[in-house]
């Protein structure tokens, strides 16, 4: 199942096999800053943003249009999120409290590293300030989960 899993058998000896990975991963996210630890209640998962947030993101081939969907809430109040591909042209979502899943893009992606970069054009809120827990920490947007597909 080698081929299969991404990997290629370029050389076998009696006690071993040497193998060559094969990228299969259209996308992936390589750093994450910005973002809370991971947080879990009921089998489900998510990590607080604050203001502002980034990932480095890695495709080891040219991708011509990929799309990036983000399964996230805002918090306390709708709150729009501008994300910007390398420094480049803003895409704004209006991110409303429910949980739901917004789509960026398409991109084009060159092979190699870029940067995403998420901002919340609305000041975070002290969580303390909403719900009286003590938990100083500035909130914006609680991100679920996130698929990159090509399109």
């Amino acid at each position: 199942r080698g081929d299969e899993e991404g990997f290629a058998v370029v050389a076998q000896f009696a006690d071993a096999e040497i193998l060559a990975v094969r990228p299969r991963t259209l996308v992936y996210t390589q750093q994450v800053t910005g973002f809370w630890p991971t947080e879990r209640d009921d089998g489900a998962s998510w990590r607080w943003m604050g203001a502002d947030a980034a990932w480095t993101i890695a495709t080891p081939t040219p991708q011509a249009r990929v799309t990036l969907d983000l399964d996230m809430s805002a918090f306390n109040i709708a709150r729009p999120l501008t994300v910007r591909l390398d420094g480049g042209d803003a895409q704004t979502l209006r991110v409303t409290q429910a949980a739901h899943t917004y789509r960026i893009g398409p991109l084009a992606l060159s092979a190699g590293l870029h940067v995403l970069t998420f901002h919340s054009t609305a000041p975070a809120t002290i969580a303390d300030d909403v719900l009286g827990n003590g938990d100083r920490r500035a909130l914006s947007f609680a991100l679920r989960a996130w698929i990159w597909t090509a399109s």
